[in-house]
């Protein structure tokens, strides 16, 4: 009987991830409005009666999407933060936090985050973590002294952001290509402007 039910177990929640997974495919590249039940059912190879005994609608999918990207990529900083790393490389890690969850959840989906009051108050709501995050980067920043003391924590805030947006600008793609060094140069540039860091030397 106990291996019956956990076998059942096992197989239900085997179909949940399934959706899941169909479902953040779906609404990253196509968003949440132009993908219908049916098609995540289709994909994750699920009847629609599965589908509404895991979740009640496309919203709650969505939020639960949401979720686990931020909650993974939250693990993954969280770990990082509590290494012996400079704050360079702390801050490098923000930004690919950041992109990381842009390339997971999709310019599409995003647009539905901003347009779906549902999704958008979910999201606005775990924005607050993510302060939280540029908080601390930005005490270890000035208790370092990488940060000028006369910067505020709302200008390094809005910074982070400006700069992630930069990332993503065609203008910068096309100037590197190659994502590792978009992110050198654009950790270089947040930091250090266009002046030299080791001085000219």
């Amino acid at each position: 009987m106990v291996k019956r039910m956990t076998e059942t177990t096992e197989k239900a929640n085997a179909k949940h991830e399934a959706i899941l997974r169909a479902a953040q495919a779906l609404f990253r590249d196509h968003g949440v409005h132009k993908s219908s039940v049916e098609e995540i059912c289709e994909k994750a190879k699920v009847s629609k009666m599965t589908f509404y005994k895991h979740f009640e609608n496309k919203t709650t999918v969505a939020i639960s999407v949401l979720e686990r990207v931020i909650e993974t990529n939250l693990k993954r900083y969280n770990e990082m933060m509590k290494d012996k790393t400079g704050f360079e490389e702390k801050v490098s890690a923000l930004f690919e936090f950041k992109l990381s969850q842009i390339d997971k959840i999709g310019a599409k989906f995003i647009e539905d985050i901003i347009n779906m009051h549902e999704i958008r108050d979910y999201f606005k709501g775990r924005q607050q973590e993510n302060a939280k995050i540029a908080m601390d980067l930005f005490k270890i920043g000035q208790n370092e002294g990488k940060v000028r003391k006369e910067i505020d924590q709302e200008y390094f805030m809005i910074l982070t952001d400006v700069f992630t947006r930069l990332y993503t600008e065609p203008g910068f793609q096309k100037l590197f290509p190659d994502p590792h060094k978009r992110m050198e140069e654009l950790l270089q540039l947040m930091l250090y402007g266009i002046s030299d860091p080791n001085g000219g030397g």
